[in-house]
């Protein structure tokens, strides 16, 4: 009894490592899709901020909010005169 258990296992242990193994990669693969996501998460909100951003400099009462008296200029090419 004990003899065929060990004979069965001897050739079923290639099969479980190889599902060991495939588990195993299945759950590298699994924790790099999600620090990726992670990744492309905090990229994107910091990319739809930085456009809020540049939309808030570009319109004409916040710069002359921010500017006050003082001439304005532009965020791009310096300074330009009064329209």
């Amino acid at each position: 009894m004990i003899g065929m258990f060990l004979a069965i296992m001897r050739r079923i242990a290639p099969q479980i490592s190889y599902v060991d193994t495939l588990q195993r990669s299945l759950s590298r693969e699994r924790y790099e899709r999600d620090r990726l996501r992670h990744k492309y998460t905090t990229v994107s909100y910091q990319l739809e901020q930085a456009c809020k951003q540049m939309d808030l400099l570009r319109s004409s009462n916040y710069s002359a909010l921010r500017s006050g008296s003082a001439p304005r200029t532009s965020v791009y090419a310096g300074f330009y005169p009064y329209s």
